[in-house]
């Protein structure tokens, strides 16, 4: 999964992109988020990993959460830099159609919202390496790659401004949902 954030502040623990297993999964949800200190955190039911570089707030930042079903690897790219390596160990796959996402959700609570702006929300069935990544941050016009299951680009709005009266409902530009 991928997307453009820009952290207006941060909270205590923060979740931007949140996979959510059916209950039937022995493993909890992976977020990828920021913590307290602008650090980019990966956390998931039976550990977590932490950046050794932050990120600043009011700032947009490119964010990759890589996840390879076959192996367990799990990789945090920033702006096309791969920052974090980690193995989650699921019986899983998140790609699958019945897994649930979150985006700018509070990890502690479930039930707030984060301070963020976000943009470009991409969902692929692949686990992306670090060049098609930064090759494809500025994002994709029709006829979109196969591999691309959802794409959200967010621009219904109009930037900076009251956008309360724009639909809330994510629009898949690839069609697929």
């Amino acid at each position: 999964m991928e997307m453009f954030v820009n952290y207006q502040s941060f909270s205590n623990s923060i979740a931007t992109i949140g996979f959510m297993p059916p209950t039937t999964s022995t493993q909890g949800n992976l977020t990828l988020g920021v913590n307290s200190s602008g650090y980019p955190t990966v956390t998931w039911s039976t550990g977590s990993l932490v950046a050794s570089s932050f990120i600043t707030s009011n700032t947009w930042y490119h964010l990759a959460l890589v996840h390879d079903a076959s192996n367990g690897n799990t990789k945090v790219y920033i702006n096309g830099n791969l920052e974090m390596t980690g193995y989650y160990d699921t019986n899983y796959d998140l790609r699958s159609s019945t897994v649930g996402y979150r985006f700018g959700r509070d990890n502690i609570a479930y039930n707030g919202y984060i301070n963020e702006y976000i943009d470009d929300i991409q969902i692929w069935n692949v686990a992306r390496n670090g060049s098609d990544i930064a090759g494809d941050m500025s994002g994709y016009s029709s006829p979109y790659p196969s591999n691309l299951k959802f794409y959200a680009k967010l621009n219904e709005g109009t930037a900076n401004a009251n956008n309360t009266s724009v639909s809330s409902t994510l629009v898949d530009e690839t069609g697929n949902y």
